[in-house]
């Protein structure tokens, strides 16, 4: 999706923003491959309670040349946006000692992503639409916004706010590589010449749903999982020039201290719908997620 010129990558930290289902897991094994073959030693940290951005900061500190490959997934006690400050200051740090901050993220056919989190955690087809609705509407957003698949009061889905999706792409906007997870292989060539890494070979789902656990979702249903994502739709689109580019190259300098996000024209969110509750018929099949991308594409 997007791209900045490469750089010459002298020492310095990837932060690999791991969303949910969008392939992530994959992405973390060839960086592990890609570490394991380079000539220089590298440390793989996970951001959580237990390891939180001072010990990360702390770490890049501590070492003349740090090499650290940094990853952000649901441990994290602070989403992406929250962690801003962390970063300008692990940024200005690794600055300070010539060495740079890459930035890294994958996204997904939105669609494909909400019924790829409900096969996986093995939602019953009776209750497939309640589950999207309470766990995987706007996923994407929700998770760079607020570090979770949604935002709940009293046990109740939160709807994003338009101010939610101004925020994912300010957010987003300070990434060196966007990628799709739909070419997968070509973003991890993208990390891979800007870390000076052996390019790694194709890649293979790390983490795939069970057969067992997808449904053949109809044509009414699809469509009803297309309206309750059209927010990370949007986030997907507005990243990429024209239907269908895998990666988009464009020119940034981001100083350490950060300027104000600019303002974007937002589509309306579609009214509140009844979940839908599915029926149980339809035979399972493999082309599920392939379908709903399909569909989204039209």
């Amino acid at each position: 999706l997007r791209l900045t010129e490469p750089t010459e990558f002298r020492c310095g930290a990837l932060l690999y923003l791991h969303v949910p289902k969008t392939g992530g897991t994959s992405a973390m094994r060839a960086f592990h491959e890609a570490t394991r073959n380079s000539a220089d030693v590298w440390q793989h940290v996970t951001v959580s309670v237990e390891t939180p951005w001072s010990a990360v900061l702390a770490r890049a500190r501590e070492q003349k040349f740090p090499r650290l490959v940094v990853v952000q997934h649901v441990e994290s006690p602070k989403s992406l946006v929250a962690s801003a400050a962390d970063l300008r200051e692990l940024q200005c740090a690794l600055k300070a000692k010539g060495c740079t901050l890459l930035r890294a993220t994958t996204l997904r056919d939105a669609a494909a992503r909400a019924a790829s989190a409900a096969f996986y955690n093995r939602a019953p087809r009776a209750k497939f639409g309640r589950w999207v609705q309470e766990h995987a509407t706007n996923g994407m957003t929700t998770f760079l916004v607020h570090n979770r698949m949604r935002r709940r009061r009293h046990n109740r889905t939160v709807a994003l706010a338009d101010a939610d999706f101004e925020r994912a792409l300010a957010a987003l906007a300070e990434f060196d590589v966007v990628g799709r997870t739909e070419q997968l292989d070509e973003f991890l060539r993208a990390v891979a010449a800007r870390m000076r890494w052996t390019p790694p070979a194709a890649t293979a789902a790390a983490n795939p749903t069970p057969r067992a656990q997808r449904h053949d979702l109809s044509a009414e249903e699809r469509a009803w999982v297309h309206n309750r994502t059209a927010l990370d739709a949007e986030l997907v689109s507005s990243l990429c020039e024209e239907r269908g580019c895998p990666l988009r190259a464009h020119a940034r300098d981001v100083p350490c201290a950060s300027g104000a996000p600019s303002r974007r024209r937002l589509r309306a969110m579609p009214p509140e719908d009844p979940p839908l509750m599915l029926s149980d018929t339809g035979r399972r099949a493999d082309a599920t997620v392939y379908a709903a991308r399909a569909d989204a594409a039209k």
